[in-house]
């Protein structure tokens, strides 16, 4: 806006707002070169999408309940089986993200 009234005037607004795009790009490009950065899913479709939030969501809500949740859980199951179920489970969310 500043730059329709005098173009010499918008000139160093516009360095300042370029220069969080440009730093955004860099970064994108910098973890882009990182090996196994991305991974192909191919057809990733909608159900499976939800699956994901629907588990995601549920470990975070389970996690906010607290301590007297967790050690519940803990009484049902043995502790080896119940880390050996979360790793796992946030393994394969790691892998779907």
């Amino acid at each position: 806006l500043v730059g329709t009234l005098h173009p010499y005037l918008g000139q160093p607004i516009a360095w300042v707002a370029w220069l969080f795009p440009a730093y955004t790009i860099a970064v994108v490009q910098l973890t882009a070169r990182v090996p196994f950065a991305s991974l192909d899913l191919g057809n990733f479709g909608a159900g499976a999408m939800w699956l994901y939030y629907a588990a995601l969501a549920g470990i975070m809500l389970f996690a906010s309940q607290g301590r007297s949740r967790l050690e519940e859980f803990r009484g049902r199951f043995s502790r080896a089986l119940a880390t050996k179920v979360v790793i796992g489970v946030l393994a394969l969310m790691v892998i779907l993200a």
